[in-house]
C-alpha cells in the first residue's frame, strides 16, 4: 500500500456493488451521469474506497465507493 495526499476539490461517490461492477459504474459515471449533470470532470485523482464492512473474501457481492472529481 502506498499513502497518496489527495488536494481538496468536490467529488461526487457512486455506490459499486462488488468489484465486477466497477467497469460498469465508471461507464454509467461517464457516459450517463456526468453528461447529464450540471457538472464537468474535475483535474483531480478518481479513486475507490472499499469501506471497513468490504469483504475481501465476497468481493463479487461487498459494497465499495467510487470517488469521482467534479467541477
Amino acid at each position: 500500500m502506498v499513502g497518496v495526499e489527495v488536494p481538496a476539490q468536490s467529488y461526487v461517490v457512486f455506490e459499486a456493488h462488488g468489484v465486477n461492477d466497477i467497469g460498469a459504474t465508471y461507464h454509467k459515471i461517464l457516459n450517463e451521469w456526468l453528461p447529464n449533470s450540471n457538472y464537468q470532470a474535475g483535474n483531480g485523482p478518481d479513486f475507490e474506497l472499499y469501506p471497513d464492512t468490504f469483504d475481501s473474501g465476497n468481493p463479487d457481492e461487498s459494497v465499495l465507493y467510487i470517488y469521482f472529481p467534479v467541477k
